[in-house]
């Protein structure tokens, strides 16, 4: 049985037992034996989706160590490049050259599709070329319900998850 076949089996068996309770009967040993079954089935269930999802998550922490070397090769090897290429383009600057015609390797300065923009002082600048960014701090938000402050659309409420392990 899949897992929320057990659980809606179970809930169903429970609802029976407690409507039969309700009404002053007595569950037979077969209906009880059952639900003690399903029970089993469904503590059994969960415990191997515990030991899959353990296995997934060593899958998962593989992963992220071979995505962090590859990102920290990929960066390097993007940095390398980055320089590599700026002293060329010093150089052909430097000694006014323009372009290369070479038949395997050609190379050019080309200008820029968009001009670049720099700022000095972000502090400066009229207040309509400014973004704002406004965020909640949550932090603050969280010490005031605390302490008993209410406020209005801000409420604070504690989950469950699963711990595995």
């Amino acid at each position: 049985m899949k897992l929320y076949e057990i659980n809606q089996a179970l809930a169903e068996r429970l609802t029976a037992l407690g409507e039969m309770l309700e009404n002053g009967n007595t569950p037979s040993q077969a209906t009880i034996d059952e639900l003690l079954d399903l029970k089993s089935d469904l503590t059994n269930k969960l415990i191997n989706y515990g030991k899959f999802i353990k296995n997934t998550q060593s899958d998962i922490d593989g992963l992220d160590g071979e995505i962090k070397r590859l990102t920290a090769k990929k960066r390097a090897l993007q940095n390398r490049t980055d320089i590599l290429k700026e002293n060329m383009r010093v150089a052909m600057l430097t000694h006014d050259i323009d372009k290369i015609d070479d038949p395997i390797m050609p190379i050019r300065l080309q200008n820029n599709s968009k001009a670049s923009i720099n700022i000095v002082d972000v502090n400066a600048l009229p207040t309509e070329f400014k973004l704002i960014k406004v965020e909640a701090n949550k932090s603050a938000l969280e010490m005031a319900l605390k302490n008993g402050i209410v406020i209005e659309g801000v409420s604070m409420e504690k989950g469950k998850h699963i711990r595995i392990g």
